[in-house]
This record gives structure tokens, C-alpha cells and sequence, in this order.
């Protein structure tokens, strides 16, 4: 008997250690993944996306499981519990719970079916970013149109993947026509405003009317196109304020592209100079005066257009060209400093709106005058 516990002494040991090195080692592979899942985090500048989850997890659950694997194997009795609890969740999977056409189904096919379902939509995903990294980073005149055909390829490849998993699982895709169909219906009615706008951006994305990087003037909002979404588009304001406007607005409404094709654009500066001014010296010395701004393009040249005959004064026009649009505001208030400094060393007065104001008073009249024909005494008494 002494002889048989010591001859199990090296035994025990051998066991220990092989199940110590296991989770050692299933520990290093863990702290190896949630390394290298924290470098991908950095490198995306926040934390990891759902795929890269996903991916790291798998090997995380496979590297447990040999562990628990090589630990049971190395003691009878742990053995013994191991196999019986394979044996029971096996069978617990296994087992029909339903039947749907000629086909039954058990736990493990609504266990198996989602995680197919999911892997296809990470899959599609990863070649969307890979599309998206390696050939729309290209520089292309189509720039515009690639973020649409983005999202249509995506949802038109999860589609499909999911018809072909189920078709393979043995569902009949066929049979839920009809469900599909009342659920599309009922859906659309709830959801028109969103599919209005889903569409309007793929239209925006496939015809261009605007790009990323146009200044727009839509309704009461000027500013610099950010980003075409599926449903709405970024606009960032000269006030660094972001305009989240709905797609279908876009196509419905006027909007003002400044950048459209070509970005050089006439701006418009209105002053009023008063009558009896030497017009042909005010329109040279203004035409001089804006042709000193950087912004302020040579060809085509500044001009000065007489406008009209206001009631106060000559109303006289400047236009210039830009090459810029999106400073157009800056431009104009420094064309309106470099006037007003042009027409003052000239002595070319800026009229104001001036109005004589002539009061009719009848019996205020015939009381002065009736005051002013009796004696003073008299008016003194009275």
C-alpha cells in the first residue's frame, strides 16, 4: 500500500503540472487577444467594432475550452463528469423541439441558424470596409456616387446571403411571399418619410446634384457639405454649427450649390452715392479699390453697374468675381470697408433717406390768427 501511494506521488504531479501549463497557456493566448484587441481599439480611436469582437472571440472560447479539456482528461473522475456533460447538452441540442414543413428542428439549428446569419452580415461588413479602404480611397471624378453604391452593395449582399443560408437550412423562402409582402406594406406606411429619405440619398449618391465638400445654400442655412448619410446629410455652417437636413428635402426644394462644377461665383456689393457725383471718377476709383482685395479675381474684371434712381440717391452696383464661395461674407464686408474708405478721400457723399414733413392745421390756424388781430391788452385779459 505505501508502495502504491508513493508510485501515484509522480503521477499526481505530472497531472498537476499538465493542468497547471494548460491554463497557463490559455491565459497567455487570452492576454494575447485582448492585447491585440486593444491595439486595433487605438488604431480606431475608441473602442473595437462589433466584427473585431466577434473574431476574438472564437479563439478566446477555443483556447478555455482545450484548457478545460487537457485538465479533464488528466483526472478519472473529472473525466467521467466531462463526458456525461457532453452527452446531456448534446442530446439536449439534439432533440426536435419543432416541426416546420418536412423538416424538424432542434435547439442547436436556432442556436446555429443566427450565428450564420450574424457571420453573414459580419462578413459583408468586412468586405464593405475593405471596399471602402483599398478602392474608394482611389481618387476618382465619381467620388460622389461611391458612398451610395456603398450602401446599396451592402444591404443587396446581406440580402442575398441571408436567402441562401436559409435556403440551405431547409426553410421555404418562398412560402413567407405573402408575410413578407403584408409586413412590407405595413411597414412602408409606417416608414415612407425614411424610405423617401433612403432613397433620395442614393439618388444624391448616383446623380451628384452635391458632394462632400460643397457650400450649399439651403433655406435659411449656408454651408460646407460634411457627409451624405443614408438618410440625412451634414451640413456645417459658417457658424460651425452642424444642419442635419433630411435627403428627400434636398431633391424637393431649391438648393444652391456654389460649388457646383465650377466654384467661381459674382458677388454683389449694392451702395447708394448722392445725385450731382462724378459718376465715371466714383465707378474708376471704386473698380480700383476692389481690385486690391487678394480675393478678388483679375479676369472677369470688376464692374460697376448704375442700378437704378433712387429716392435719395444714384444707386450703383459692384460686382466681383471669386474663386471661393464659402468666403464670400468676409470678402463682401471688407469690399464694403474699402468703399466707404474710397468715397470718403474722394467726398462723394453716401445719402440717407431724408422725408420733409409738412403739417396741416386748420383751427390752429384761425386760433393764431384771431389772437394775433386783438389787442394785447385785450389777448392779456382774455
Amino acid at each position: 500500500m505505501d508502495d502504491l501511494e508513493v508510485a501515484a506521488y509522480p503521477a499526481l504531479a505530472t497531472a498537476l503540472g499538465t493542468s497547471l501549463a494548460a491554463l497557463l497557456g490559455a491565459l497567455l493566448v487570452h492576454g494575447l487577444l485582448r492585447r491585440l484587441e486593444r491595439r486595433l481599439a487605438a488604431r480606431r480611436g475608441g473602442a473595437p467594432g462589433t466584427t473585431v469582437v466577434l473574431a476574438l472571440a472564437a479563439p478566446k472560447l477555443l483556447a478555455w475550452l482545450a484548457a478545460l479539456r487537457v485538465v479533464t482528461g488528466q483526472f478519472e473522475l473529472l473525466g467521467g463528469v466531462r463526458d456525461f456533460a457532453i452527452w446531456l447538452v448534446t442530446a439536449s441540442l439534439r432533440t426536435p423541439i419543432f416541426m416546420l414543413g418536412d423538416r424538424r428542428y432542434a435547439a442547436l439549428d436556432l442556436l446555429v441558424l443566427p450565428a450564420l446569419l450574424v457571420a453573414v452580415w459580419a462578413g459583408v461588413s468586412l468586405l464593405a470596409r475593405l471596399v471602402h479602404t483599398r478602392v474608394l480611397r482611389l481618387p476618382t471624378e465619381d467620388a460622389g456616387a461611391q458612398p451610395g453604391a456603398l450602401t446599396v452593395l451592402r444591404y443587396v449582399l446581406t440580402f442575398v446571403g441571408s436567402v441562401v443560408v436559409l435556403q440551405v437550412w431547409g426553410f421555404d423562402v418562398s412560402s413567407l411571399t405573402v408575410v413578407l409582402s403584408v409586413l412590407g406594406v405595413g411597414i412602408g406606411f409606417g416608414l415612407q418619410h425614411i424610405a423617401n429619405n433612403f432613397v433620395s440619398g442614393i439618388l444624391i449618391g448616383v446623380e451628384k446634384p452635391i458632394r462632400p465638400g460643397d457650400f450649399v445654400h439651403v433655406g435659411a442655412y449656408r454651408g460646407t457639405v460634411q457627409r451624405i448619410g443614408a438618410r440625412s446629410t451634414e451640413i456645417r455652417t459658417l457658424d460651425h454649427v452642424t444642419i442635419l437636413v433630411p435627403n428627400s428635402r434636398l431633391l424637393e426644394s431649391e438648393v444652391v450649390n456654389w460649388s457646383h462644377r465650377d466654384p467661381t461665383s459674382r458677388i454683389h456689393v449694392p451702395i447708394s452715392v448722392a445725385y450731382g457725383s462724378d459718376l465715371e471718377r466714383v465707378c474708376a476709383a471704386l473698380v480700383e479699390a476692389v481690385q486690391r482685395h487678394r480675393s478678388v479675381l483679375a479676369e472677369p474684371r470688376p464692374k460697376v453697374d448704375l442700378e437704378a434712381f433712387g429716392a435719395s440717391g444714384i444707386e450703383l452696383d459692384v460686382q466681383v468675381w471669386i474663386a471661393d464661395p464659402r468666403a464670400q461674407h468676409a470678402i463682401r464686408s471688407d469690399l464694403n470697408f474699402a468703399i466707404e474708405a474710397t468715397l470718403r478721400r474722394l467726398g462723394v457723399e453716401i445719402p440717407f433717406p431724408q422725408h420733409d414733413v409738412r403739417l396741416r392745421t386748420p383751427d390752429l390756424d384761425r386760433l393764431t390768427g384771431a389772437l394775433g388781430a386783438r389787442p394785447d391788452g385785450a389777448a392779456a385779459a382774455g
